[in-house]
Order: C-alpha cells, then sequence, then structure tokens
C-alpha cells in the first residue's frame, strides 16, 4: 500500500476525525453555540432508546403539556377557518398530527416502563426491602398511574381537547377548506384510536399495580410494626418488654358497684 494511502486510513480513525464526523451529521449537537459541551441527537437517542428497548415514562406533566399544544393549536385552526385561511389549516393539521403522533409514543414508553417495573418486582425477590418494594410500586402509582388515569379519562382534558380538534375537522370540510376526505378520515381516526389506546393502558397498569400496592402496603405495615417491637425489646428487655404489652382487663359494671 502506498505511504499516502496508509496515511490517510491513520487519518480516518484518530479520534478527533472521528469526533468531527459526528458532529457534522449532527449525531452530536452543542449544548449551547461554541460550547465545549455535547449531548447525542433527541432522534439518534430514541432510535437507540427503540432499538435497545430502553423505554422512558413521561410525566403527567408532559402529557399536559400536549394538551395545551393541542389546544392552542385550536385556537389557531379556529381563526383560520373563520379567515377561509388554508395555509394556516394546512399548517394546523400537520401539527395535529406531529402531537398526536409524540402523544401515542410517550404513551407507549410509560406503559412500557411500567411492565418493566412490575415484572422487576416479580423477578427481582432478594436484595429489596419490603419498604423499599413498596415505596417503589407506591412511586409508580401516585406519580404516573393515578394522574395519568385523571387526565385520559372518557369526562378529563384529553378527550375534551380531542373533541374539539375532531369538531374543527369537521367544520373544516363543511367550509371546503379541507377537501382531501381520505386525510380528514385518518386524523379523525387517529383521534379516537390515541384517545381508546391511552385509557385502556392506564386501566390496565392500574389494575397490574393496584394488588401489589395493597399487598406491599400491607406487608409494609406489618414490617414497620415488628420493628418497632423489636427495638423496644432491644431497649427495654424482655420485662419490659411483655409488660408493655399487657393490658389490663375491663372491670365490669357490676364489680365495680360493689354487688360481687
Amino acid at each position: 500500500m502506498p505511504l499516502g494511502a496508509s496515511n490517510s486510513a491513520s487519518n480516518e480513525q484518530l479520534p478527533a476525525t472521528t469526533w468531527r464526523r459526528l458532529t457534522e451529521l449532527q449525531i452530536l449537537v452543542p449544548t449551547e453555540p461554541s460550547s465545549d459541551f455535547y449531548f447525542l441527537a433527541d432522534a439518534v437517542a430514541r432510535l437507540l432508546a427503540y432499538l435497545f428497548d430502553e423505554a422512558k415514562a413521561a410525566t403527567p406533566e408532559i402529557i399536559g403539556g400536549y394538551i395545551q399544544s393541542l389546544e392552542s393549536m385550536c385556537r389557531q385552526f379556529s381563526r383560520a377557518i373563520d379567515g377561509d385561511d388554508r395555509t394556516l389549516v394546512r399548517l394546523a393539521l400537520e401539527e395535529l398530527q406531529q402531537t398526536l403522533r409524540r402523544i401515542h409514543s410517550d404513551l407507549e414508553e410509560t406503559h412500557h416502563s411500567i411492565l418493566i417495573e412490575i415484572g422487576r418486582y416479580k423477578t427481582e425477590r432478594l436484595g429489596f426491602s419490603i419498604r423499599e418494594k413498596f415505596r417503589r410500586i407506591a412511586h409508580w402509582m401516585e406519580r404516573y398511574v393515578d394522574p395519568m388515569v385523571e387526565i385520559v379519562r372518557p369526562d378529563g382534558p384529553l378527550r375534551a381537547s380531542f373533541d374539539e380538534c375532531e369538531r374543527l375537522l369537521h367544520r373544516a370540510r363543511e367550509n371546503g377548506l379541507f377537501n382531501d376526505i381520505p386525510a380528514l378520515e385518518r386524523n379523525l381516526r387517529h383521534l379516537r384510536l390515541v384517545q381508546r389506546h391511552a385509557l385502556r393502558v392506564f386501566q390496565q397498569c392500574r389494575r397490574e399495580l393496584q394488588p401489589l400496592y395493597e399487598s406491599l402496603r400491607r406487608a409494609s405495615f406489618i414490617a414497620e410494626g415488628a420493628a418497632i417491637a423489636l427495638e423496644k425489646l432491644r431497649r427495654d428487655g424482655a420485662d419490659g418488654w411483655a409488660t408493655a404489652a399487657l393490658y389490663p382487663r375491663p372491670i365490669c359494671g357490676a364489680v365495680a358497684a360493689g354487688r360481687y
């Protein structure tokens, strides 16, 4: 191999060259302009998470943000219909489609994360105390499942936003601003699909977690009570602990009155 070719090959393997190519391809993105700190581009991170099956749960606040985005989009959509602005109607529909895809994706990841946690509880019997297991399950119930059920319930805020989106889609068609009927039907089906899917997912999560939550809560109370009793036994000794555990027998009314 010629010397020049060898040098060229070695240059291609230099860390600096690899780093430059990663930034040129926007796989690594600077945290701010001219910064020396980089993070993995969100699109690449999502792809890797998908390939390695690494789900990240979405918080209720994230889903709430999507709902606020839909409400803002609906106001823009309504103004576009009132003003017969076909361009804004098309842009509003594109935003609606993107938001629905993100909601569906985040709900799927949250569902998968909860199932992973349930599987971890069922398989990792050793290494965690009852109290720690209860706190983990309680965290998922109280931080994710219960608030999400409130958001996606049939009379909740997600359904209200979706109903308004559906109403505006019908208005756009009636006003002749959106003549692509198949695309309209796809949007309507997607709205209904995401709503039904969200409710089914979190109802299933609650059914899976609730028995574990109740079982671990009882076990945690029992373990806490046993720990308190053992600490008292250590501190007061067997005699003091046994005496403290005894309760005086109540005196019946007849004895108290002196008739016996």
